[in-house]
């Protein structure tokens, strides 16, 4: 759900949605109409794309095919939700590194 996703992308820059909204001159019926499962019109989500520089697929993509992830993979996506994009390069660094190592046993 976009609501779900644009709460996540703000928390993790630090942003209150409150004060996204408020900055883009939006107005707060937007954020109801968001939390019932609306989406924004192209031209505002572009707006909240560019103001939390994310890309507008970022912010629309929040939904996994479960049915095609491990249990494991599913947890890691969860519990780096709320982390720092600092953090985040490093579990992807290391995730990178380990794919290596694996291929180099084969």
């Amino acid at each position: 759900m976009f609501y779900d996703r644009l709460c996540a992308i703000c928390r993790q820059k630090k942003i209150p949605v409150t004060n996204l909204v408020k900055d883009l001159g939006l107005s707060s019926g937007n954020l109801s109409k968001w939390k019932n499962g609306g989406q924004p019109r192209a031209g505002t989500l572009q707006k909240i794309a560019d103001y939390l520089e994310v890309t507008t697929d970022s912010l629309l993509c929040n939904e996994l095919d479960s049915s095609r992830m491990t249990d494991i993979q599913y947890a890691l996506y969860h519990e780096t939700a709320d982390v720092s994009e600092e953090t985040l390069s490093r579990i992807l660094e290391f995730a990178r590194f380990a794919k290596e190592q694996e291929k180099k046993r084969r």
